[in-house]
């Protein structure tokens, strides 16, 4: 929080304008360039601001962690996003097709710019919880004048931070199983802040697409992005066949209906949500990755809904974040949701993990696992490294204590070397107990 406050507080009051931008950075120092970097340059250097699922920051990392769906974090690191809708005059909105060299989601077709507001930045990209609530924070519009000249080439000076319009955030994850395969190490998930822009009658912006950000640019009207994006239009359909998952909850769920009323949209703030956070499982295709995560978030909005409305704030907070840690924990353990074979959870030492059971038939019909375990229950053929020196009676109190806690521990630390098996003994009792503490 402490962070947080300062890099508001030095935030250049005018820093959306062009000239005050060069202005922050040069007395900053902490300028962001493309120049020379490539697509592996920006996931090791750019920093993501990483929030919790009430999208209050709680660090940062930098884009290669954030983006790895693995073992551990099947889901990567929730991190803040944002997307860029840019209308014309005319009402035709701005779409651009992702570059082949893009390491998440490259070649697909999507909104005007997608991207990430970043930590350390000279313009502070890093939004309160207080300006969000307010729906007039900056960072994520500063951050959305960086990449439109970085992608699109659109010059600082032709765009106003200001004019950009906040309309509700997205809550989304998406494996890359189009590009990676099934087990894909790479994918979003993302709370993406939604921004609409549009251009005055006669105002033009010089768009050069930068060629490892943007293969293709195209201005399309409301009609031709439905038929493209359904199908309807065999034409449109052939020339943009892949669609980014983000932009397919965006345009299906709230961009429409935005674009039937733009001046509305644009003039009022009828459409404006600041409080909600509109939380979406994509489609079946982009689950799995190879932390093998399944479907999860579209049943947490519907406990989140009920909570809020029963009982308000605090109770709606409680349940998500409770939410999040579960589902950490089953990431922790390298269990995602799908295909983990846990059949329940059980209440352990350190919250609920998942519990699998099989049948006493297939427990029959493994011959060397069951002569194994009655050996071992009848003639005892582990060693025990702590009787050697059971004549200290506190060493005997010690294996004794051991057998009592955790028969499978004792197992396994008995058999331990001579000079670790106590130490390791003794750590294990010690950490035993003081989580009993703990929990009295």
């Amino acid at each position: 929080q402490v962070v947080l406050a300062q890099a508001i507080s030095q935030r250049p009051r005018a820093c959306g304008s062009a000239a005050a931008m060069q202005s922050a950075q040069a007395e900053e120092g902490a300028v962001w360039k493309a120049e020379g970097m490539s697509q592996d340059d920006f996931m090791l250097k750019d920093e993501c601001i990483v929030v919790n699922y009430m999208d209050e920051v709680i660090g940062h990392d930098n884009k290669y962690n954030c983006h790895k769906f693995v073992p551990g974090q099947p889901r990567g690191i929730l991190h803040r996003a944002f997307s860029v809708m840019l209308f014309d005059a005319e009402g035709r909105l701005l779409i651009q097709q992702r570059a082949a060299s893009k390491i998440t989601f490259p070649n697909v077709w999507t909104n005007t710019c997608c991207s990430h507001p970043l930590h350390g930045m000279s313009c502070p990209e890093v939004d309160s919880p207080q300006e969000i609530a307010k729906g007039d924070h900056m960072g994520v519009k500063y951050a959305a004048v960086r990449k439109l000249g970085h992608e699109l080439g659109i010059p600082a000076s032709e765009l106003h931070a200001s004019r950009f319009k906040f309309m509700t955030r997205v809550h989304y994850w998406a494996a890359d199983t189009g590009t990676h395969g099934s087990d894909a190490p790479w994918g979003e998930h993302e709370i993406d802040h939604l921004l609409l822009y549009r251009l005055k009658p006669g105002e033009v912006l010089n768009i050069s697409e930068h060629p490892d950000e943007v293969r293709a640019v195209r201005w399309v009207s409301r009609e031709e992005l439905r038929k493209a994006m359904d199908g309807s239009d065999s034409g449109l359909a052939a020339e943009m066949p892949l669609w980014s998952p983000w932009f397919r909850i965006i345009a299906s769920r709230f961009l429409d209906l935005w674009w039937a009323d733009l001046d509305v949209a644009f003039s009022t703030s009828k459409y404006v949500d600041t409080k909600a956070i509109h939380r979406f499982d994509t489609a079946e295709e982009h689950h799995g990755g190879a932390g093998r995560a399944g479907p999860f978030l579209s049943d947490l909005a519907g406990a989140e809904s009920t909570a809020w409305k029963e009982s308000g704030d605090a109770k709606r907070r409680k349940v998500v974040l409770d939410a999040q840690r579960d589902d950490q924990k089953l990431g922790f353990m390298n269990r995602g949701k799908i295909a983990s074979g846990a059949s329940s959870v059980k209440q352990g030492a350190y919250g609920k993990v998942p519990t699998h059971s099989t049948s006493k038939m297939d427990q029959l019909m493994r011959p060397l696992e069951v002569v194994a375990a009655l050996r071992f229950k009848f003639f005892g053929l582990l060693e025990n490294n702590l009787k050697k020196a059971c004549d200290d009676p506190d060493i005997a109190f010690c294996d004794d204590m051991l057998k009592k806690v955790s028969r499978s521990f004792a197992a396994v630390i008995q058999q331990l070397p001579d000079g670790m098996c106590l130490d390791i003994a003794i750590f294990y009792l010690v950490l035993r107990a003081v989580d009993t503490e703990e929990k009295n």
